[in-house]
């Protein structure tokens, strides 16, 4: 039904995300705390300069709703005089978050770092699980499907926040690496992952035989897995200086391949090269500038 209102509202957003790529320029030259678990490759086309693919109008929907899981639930912790803190409150009901960047210098490559928190969250020793004194750690908000929230519940029913935590590292291993760029660049040790379950509106995860609740997962940070990606930024920046891609870290068909907005440079311009069609770099949306794949000034 072309007049139906929701159709509009998918057309719309769809306009809005193809225009986002016709007036794109080239981004800030920092890492992202977001895309230290990303393929290399990818950060370093964005990097670059080149065009992305538009995003749809579902993935715009998925980030507005986790945009509003996180404020709801600040919000009720600070209802709750749960210990959150960092935030600025506003009367209309927005927030402001602290965002810092930071630069480094690891093997004679000097990059920036930018990394905004969700927040900081007051701990005390039984939650964490020590005889500390209470700490105050970095909050880190994740909203997940139903499935994946299942999961990770099955993982805390049947091991506490340990096998949540480990669940969590084997297969959202993203959300390790984010959480541990986050946590140094505001100085922070201790990471209180906080799962939301967007299909049934739960904060955190929950046994229901012994009534136990958990945001999620609770770690000390890693200062090996920090060196890591530390090298990882650092290889990144020396590509780019020699205008060389790093190889690609995952292989043509994954699901990582398939949701990258840099696919027509990566994956698709080498079977186009080795098929003998010119030019291998082709901008999939005809008549917007770039459609060769050459960075954006």
């Amino acid at each position: 039904m072309q007049n139906d209102p929701v159709k509009k509202i998918y057309d719309t957003l769809d306009a809005e995300r193809l225009e986002e790529v016709i007036v794109f320029t080239k981004p800030p030259q920092h890492f992202r705390a977001s895309e230290a678990g990303e393929c290399g490759r990818r950060i370093w086309y964005r990097l670059s300069a080149y065009r992305p693919m538009p995003d749809k109008a579902f993935s715009k929907l998925l980030s507005m709703g986790g945009n509003y899981d996180h404020d709801i639930t600040r919000q009720l912790l600070k209802h709750s005089d749960a210990g959150i803190d960092g935030l600025v409150f506003l009367a209309d009901g927005g927030i402001e978050e602290p965002q810092i960047v930071k630069s480094f210098e690891v093997d004679g490559q000097k990059f920036d770092i930018v990394a905004r928190a969700d927040g900081y969250i007051l701990l005390d020793a039984e939650v964490i699980g020590n005889s500390r004194e209470p700490i105050l750690a970095l909050l880190e908000i994740k909203s997940v499907d139903g499935w994946t929230y299942k999961y990770m519940n099955d993982a805390f029913v049947t091991g506490g926040t340990e096998g949540a935590l480990k669940y969590i590292a084997n297969v959202r291993q993203k959300y390790i690496k984010q959480c541990t760029v986050t946590a140094k660049l505001h100085s922070k040790d201790w990471i209180y992952l906080l799962i939301r379950d967007r299909s049934m509106c739960q904060i955190g995860l929950y046994n229901a035989e012994t009534g136990a609740r958990s945001g999620g997962a609770i770690w000390q940070v890693d200062e090996e897995e920090w060196q890591r990606i530390l090298n990882k930024f650092a290889r990144i920046s020396e590509a780019l200086k020699e205008g060389k891609p790093p190889r690609a870290e995952y292989v043509d068909g994954s699901k990582e391949c398939n949701y990258c907005p840099f696919y027509y440079a990566c994956h698709a311009a080498k079977k186009r090269k080795e098929r003998g069609i010119i030019p291998d770099v082709q901008y999939p949306i005809l008549g917007i500038g770039g459609d060769n794949g050459e960075a954006c000034a």
